[in-house]
C-alpha cells in the first residue's frame, strides 16, 4: 500500500442541507467508506473509538463511547490531530437538530488509492469531464 499519512476529516449535517450524515451513528467497526476524489478512489474501514483514540478517551465519559462512534464537546478539536495513520474522520451535531455535541467516526484506509482511470475505462479526469459534457449536450439537444 502506498505510504499515506494523515488525517482527513469531513463535517456534515445530519437533519439539513440534504442531510448527507443522517445516519453516521449507524456506522459500525468494519464497515467500508468509500471516498471518491478527483483522480482516485480510497477505502476505508470504520475502526472502534478505543481502537482510533486509544488514552485520549480518557477524559471522555465512557456513556459516550458507543461501538462505532464517541460524543465529544464542539471544542474537542483533538479528533481532527494526525495520530500518525491515515484515516478518516467524520463528524456531525448531535443529538440530532442540535449543536451540543459532536458525533465522531474514525476509519482507517484499508485498501491502496485506486486511480479513477482504472476505473473509468482509462480515461483520466479531464477526458471524463469532456465526456460527460458531450453526453450532457447531447441530452439537452434531445430534449428540445
Amino acid at each position: 500500500m502506498k505510504a499515506f499519512s494523515g488525517n482527513s476529516a469531513i463535517a456534515g449535517h445530519r437533519s439539513t442541507y440534504g442531510a448527507p450524515f443522517k445516519r453516521v451513528d449507524k456506522l459500525a467497526p468494519g464497515d467500508t467508506i468509500t471516498v471518491h476524489s478527483t483522480d482516485s478512489i480510497f477505502s476505508f474501514g470504520v475502526v472502534s473509538p478505543l481502537a482510533a483514540f486509544g488514552d485520549q478517551l480518557d477524559a471522555i465519559n465512557p456513556e459516550k463511547v458507543v461501538a462505532g462512534h464517541v460524543i465529544v464537546d464542539p471544542t474537542d478539536t483533538w479528533v481532527v490531530s494526525d495520530f500518525g495513520d491515515a484515516r478518516l474522520t467524520l463528524s456531525a451535531c448531535h443529538p440530532e437538530f442540535t449543536p451540543r455535541k459532536r458525533i465522531v467516526v474514525v476509519a482507517e484506509l484499508v485498501s491502496e488509492a485506486v486511480p479513477s482511470a482504472a476505473i473509468f475505462g482509462g480515461l483520466d479526469a479531464d477526458e471524463l469531464v469532456e465526456l460527460v459534457t458531450k453526453d450532457l449536450g447531447v441530452l439537452e439537444n434531445s430534449a428540445s
